[in-house]
């Protein structure tokens, strides 16, 4: 069992930290203080009763799946022949339960450059993709998961249906996601600047 209910669940697997950073401190931090409930699996416990068991509870509680696509994401998710870790087994487990159920909980690729649009799992090409790179994106990202389109905003952009009136920004709904988002990505970029001033290489832009 998952130890707390979730609105989302974030999934990655890569071998490149900085991708890995990117889902921590940009993805689910961002929709964490943006004022959902989210978590990884990588920050989950509890899995004694086995992967196929947690993963099917997981999709019974939440509201959307959301994946940041790599190379290691996308062969994980279409073969469990690659050598094992509780990675790849994690993401192969939710492809294997997530195909048949196509729509429930709601699938949301996130890229960070349009050249991986080809990590994008074949099955759910058709569904959300987000390249996450700017304030607006970020922006999509969340109304995609609360369901919610750029018209169901008050007329002055304030309010966002289902979410939390407070959170770590203040103001209106856009001022929360510009915040937000400044917050997260600045954090992001500090956290791979190297000794030389540089960034590292294969650092995410954003």
């Amino acid at each position: 069992m998952i130890s707390n209910s979730y609105e989302v669940m974030v999934i990655y697997h890569t071998a490149n930290q900085h991708k890995a950073r990117f889902a921590r401190r940009v993805v689910v931090e961002g929709l964490r203080k943006i004022g959902i409930n989210c978590t990884a699996p990588q920050y989950e416990v509890g899995m004694n009763s086995g992967i196929a068991r947690w993963v099917k509870d997981t999709l019974s509680d939440v509201r959307a799946i959301v994946a940041v696509c790599s190379k290691e994401f996308y062969a994980s998710f279409w073969t469990s022949e690659l050598p094992y870790d509780e990675g790849s087994a994690i993401v192969f487990e939710y492809a294997r339960q997530l195909t048949p159920r196509r729509g429930s909980p709601r699938f949301i690729s996130i890229i960070t450059d349009s050249k991986e649009q080809k990590y994008v799992p074949d099955v759910f090409r058709k569904d959300p993709v987000v390249c996450l790179t700017s304030s607006g994106e970020f922006d999509r990202l969340v109304r995609v998961i609360m369901n919610v389109s750029e018209f169901q905003l008050s007329p002055l952009g304030e309010t966002l249906p289902s979410l939390p009136s407070e959170g770590s920004a203040t103001g209106g709904y856009r001022q929360r996601i510009l915040s937000t988002w400044n917050d997260v990505a600045g954090n992001y970029k500090r956290s791979v600047v190297v000794r030389c001033g540089e960034e590292s290489d294969g650092a995410v832009a954003v």
